[in-house]
């Protein structure tokens, strides 16, 4: 008499969905958006969690409907360019601000034009028309991110 065996069954395996790269990766989202603006930004005013430019990174990151990825570097300094502009001149008080940092295209946005070349999420911003709208404060420099 000799033993039986058992057939053996192959344990299952998990079904792995890491990410094709490693922005894809939404545990790494926050730290690859925070050091890719913080390049294209002033580092003091990344810092200070008062300035127009700290609020717009977390807004991308935490609040932002559209939750753009990690891995668009055009929709990121696109957005976060317009975002720093709202932030950092009044943008709640402005009289026609319809669209801005909802979920929509930032194509969308009230005052914002953008050219016919399209990147996956929109369009490409050529033209800001934001005049009589009660805008405060000085234009902050990332308004520069937008030529690119």
């Amino acid at each position: 008499d000799s033993p039986t065996k058992s057939p053996i069954t192959p344990s299952p395996t998990k079904a792995t969905s890491s990410p094709s790269r490693e922005c894809d990766d939404p545990a790494k989202r926050e730290a690859i958006i925070t050091e890719k603006l913080a390049a294209l930004a002033d580092s003091d005013a990344i810092s200070d969690p008062s300035s127009p430019q700290s609020k717009a990174i977390n807004w991308l990151i935490f609040s932002d409907p559209m939750q753009v990825s990690a891995c668009d570097d055009g929709g990121l300094s696109q957005r976060f360019a317009l975002a720093v502009v709202y932030m950092g001149m009044n943008g709640e008080q402005w009289l026609r601000n319809d669209g801005w940092l909802t979920g929509e295209s930032e194509c969308e946005w009230e005052g914002v034009t953008c050219a016919s070349v399209t990147r996956m999420e929109g369009g490409i911003v050529k033209e800001l028309i934001l005049d009589e709208n009660n805008l405060r404060f000085s234009i902050p420099a990332e308004i520069t991110l937008l030529k690119q």
